[in-house]
């Protein structure tokens, strides 16, 4: 089964495009080793550099294993795609063992394209599901967090439409927001300070509930990251269900 499997990928028509989504009218990729542009394959097993030469009436394409006059072929992107078929296999394999492979054009795999849309897609779903699931005031908190207090201004149904917007534009980094524990707590103290349930001293670097001290920062620290750490304590958990009482 592994034999037929191999055969099979060895025989398959290969696709290959430019990379940076550069798409030339024609771009002519160099097709042979010269001192002035080197293009040699890094041979492992022996330890040396093989010269390459795409040469239309040889197997081979190392020089080392060229035997008799070499034809020189042209290998020409189109709009920065190069389709490269089964029968051509000295070819592809040239293009497979090319130095500029993954930097300058890179081969088409559509399984491989397909699966990384596919988890593209994944991620877009949990991300719209987390948006929709989340109350209000966590809303309120991923808000802070992403627009900082830009986000206070914001009414109800802005505030849900932007999310959902940046949802489903950054689902990666807005599940990591949502998820991170450390936001929520942090948009408790940022909403606090913000109605005077707290009030930040940035010249002593002191929260204060009312004339008492609830924390001073260390030097150095954010200190909506310092108050979030809090919130994690005993005394913390107190505070945090007092802000959430005046809150909610």
């Amino acid at each position: 089964m592994a034999l037929k499997k191999q055969v099979a990928e060895e025989v398959k028509n290969k696709i290959y495009m430019l990379t940076g989504g550069e798409r030339p009218i024609t771009y002519t990729l160099s097709n042979r080793h010269k001192e002035e542009l080197p293009l040699q394959y890094f041979d492992k097993k022996s330890n040396t550099l093989k010269p390459l030469r795409y040469a239309t009436n040889q197997e081979s394409i190392f020089v080392s294993e060229q035997t008799g006059e070499a034809i020189l072929g042209s290998i020409v992107f189109e709009s920065g795609i190069l389709v490269v078929p089964h029968t051509n296999p000295t070819l592809q394999k040239f293009l497979d063992h090319h130095p500029r492979l993954g930097h300058t054009f890179e081969l088409f795999d559509p399984e491989a394209e397909a699966e990384i849309e596919l988890e593209i897609l994944d991620l877009e779903y949990e991300a719209a599901k987390i948006v929709r699931e989340l109350k209000l005031t966590e809303l309120e908190n991923v808000a802070l967090s992403i627009y900082g207090s830009k986000a206070a201004g914001m009414s109800s149904s802005e505030l849900k439409r932007d999310l959902r917007l940046y949802a489903r534009d950054y689902p990666e980094t807005f599940i990591k927001i949502a998820k991170d524990d450390m936001i929520g707590l942090r948009g408790y103290g940022i909403k606090a300070s913000m109605e005077g349930i707290l009030r930040y001293d940035d010249s002593s670097g002191r929260f204060y509930n009312g004339k008492d001290v609830v924390l001073t920062v260390p030097h150095g620290d954010d200190e909506y990251d310092s108050l979030a750490r809090y919130f994690k304590g005993k005394e913390g958990q107190l505070l945090l269900t007092f802000i959430k009482s005046k809150l909610d």
